[in-house]
């Protein structure tokens, strides 16, 4: 429990010094609220050897800044959803909750930038923490792990601005479509360095007892193992008045070997964004 405690805590020391030094880059900063529905799939082979799939819904928050040289955002996401297993006809179920904590700054390559197009590389630090629930499993209908990746990120941004507004009709309708300031992107990161802290083999919430004191996690091991992969297509159009809309598909895969037994999971996900220009 006292290893929990501490990675917390280094968690929210970390994102705290990170927030200030986000605050203080050159740039348009924006503050970002989205939402998102998707689909999910997992398997933990500590518990089952069966894949669970099925919708999952997405509520993030984080602060953006973004210049031409550089870019950096620190965000938090946390997503849920109702996985389900058919098999031999027998039907079971998992609620799957999920928190995201993640911090990346990007630095231009002039070598791979010109004219409309910007490409970025950085760091991307990423933490996740999974609750799962599955009655099923009775002993073991609780899970729960931590994964921690440090990735190496790269970003290819492209210009498309409206430069000339026009006139578009469409049976009755009419809209007259100003000039605007819109970009593609597109971002791929790839885990270096991937922890995770994972319980051992199952029935893993038989907790120890000594004496009167009851150590929930003390199966769990510390591992350095696995990969992660997380790439995102962004579409941002920017507003008269500062603030941006950015719609975004996500898509996220990892396995956690753990000591003992893996977990896998794959994400996809539709999200849409909502930037107000702070400064």
């Amino acid at each position: 429990m006292r290893k929990v405690i501490s990675f917390i805590f280094l968690q929210v020391v970390l994102s705290l010094s990170l927030s200030s030094f986000l605050f203080g880059q050159q740039g348009s900063s924006f503050i970002e609220f989205s939402s998102g529905v998707g689909t999910t799939t997992f398997r933990d082979l500590a518990t089952s050897p069966l894949f669970y799939n099925g919708a999952s819904y997405t509520f993030t928050g984080g602060l953006m800044r973004v210049g031409s040289k550089t870019e950096s955002h620190l965000g938090c996401s946390y997503s849920f959803g109702l996985n389900t297993n058919n098999f031999n006809n027998t039907y079971k179920s998992a609620t799957f909750y999920s928190l995201d904590i993640n911090y990346y700054r990007l630095y231009r390559v002039n070598r791979f930038t010109s004219g409309r197009w910007n490409t970025k590389v950085g760091a991307n630090i990423l933490n996740t923490t999974n609750i799962r629930e599955n009655e099923a499993f009775m002993n073991n209908s609780l899970g729960v792990e931590n994964i921690l990746n440090i990735m190496a990120i790269s970003k290819v941004t492209l210009s498309v601005p409206r430069v000339k507004g026009r006139v578009v009709k469409i049976l009755f309708f009419r809209k007259n479509l100003k000039p605007a300031q819109r970009e593609l992107s597109f971002s791929l990161a790839l885990g270096a360095l991937n922890l995770n802290y994972r319980p051992g083999y199952a029935y893993n919430y038989l907790p120890q007892i000594t004496g009167s004191e009851i150590k929930n996690f003390s199966d769990y091991q510390l591992s350095v193992n696995g990969f992660r992969i997380q790439s995102k297509a962004d579409y941002t159009h920017h507003l008269f008045n500062g603030n941006a809309l950015k719609l975004s598909y996500l898509f996220d895969i990892y396995n956690a070997p753990g000591k003992y037994e893996p977990f896998h999971f794959v994400r996809h996900s539709l999200q849409l964004s909502f930037l107000f220009n702070y400064r």
